[in-house]
């Protein structure tokens, strides 16, 4: 009732394929040949709403082998997974635009972890330090830096760890780059 919007007694001895869309990457009757032949089948799967919305569904089929004599039979569970559907694709979007603002800014930009350690970075800083893109990635930040500046990088790396910080923003700290 809750996913399909069907009472129990309006669903009860009706065809499952009221349930699900015909345009489904897989069938009803896919679903069930391959819960029957592998025991277990895991997907996603267009439902349809008593209202004729259309709904995103995760869907487990499992096979239960009955004594010798009775038949074998597939359980299947769904529940809807239209917020997450929607949520990942809301994400996905930011995501693209947070790499083709990093990937495109002639802004140098990098990130680098709690040690000091480069995890990615755009043209621009490769540029900006005369480095290839692929030399710099899992670099300490040291390399980029002059020798007398290089040691109060790790102990500011270090307080910075050690105080539990999480916001860099509030921390101003300027240097010098090689």
């Amino acid at each position: 009732e809750d996913i399909f919007g069907y009472t129990k007694q309006e669903i009860i001895n009706r065809p499952i394929n009221v349930l699900f869309d015909d345009e489904s990457d897989l069938p009803l009757g896919e679903l069930l040949r391959k819960c029957s032949q592998m025991k277990s089948v895991f997907g996603r799967w267009h439902g349809i709403h008593k209202e004729g919305t259309s709904l995103w569904l995760e869907v487990r089929a499992k096979l239960i082998e009955a004594p010798e004599g009775n038949r074998n039979y597939c359980v299947i569970t769904l529940v809807n997974i239209d917020k997450l559907i929607s949520t990942e694709s809301r994400l996905n979007h930011s995501q693209a635009i947070a790499e083709a603002i990093f990937n495109t800014s002639s802004d140098a930009i990098f990130t680098a972890d709690c040690e000091g350690k480069i995890l990615s970075a755009n043209e621009a800083f490769s540029n900006m330090f005369g480095y290839e893109h692929n030399e710099l990635i899992g670099e300490n930040l040291n390399l980029l830096m002059p020798f007398r500046y290089d040691f109060d990088h790790d102990n500011f790396s270090e307080s910075y760890r050690e105080t539990d910080k999480n916001n860099f923003a509030d921390i101003g700290k300027e240097t010098q780059g090689i």
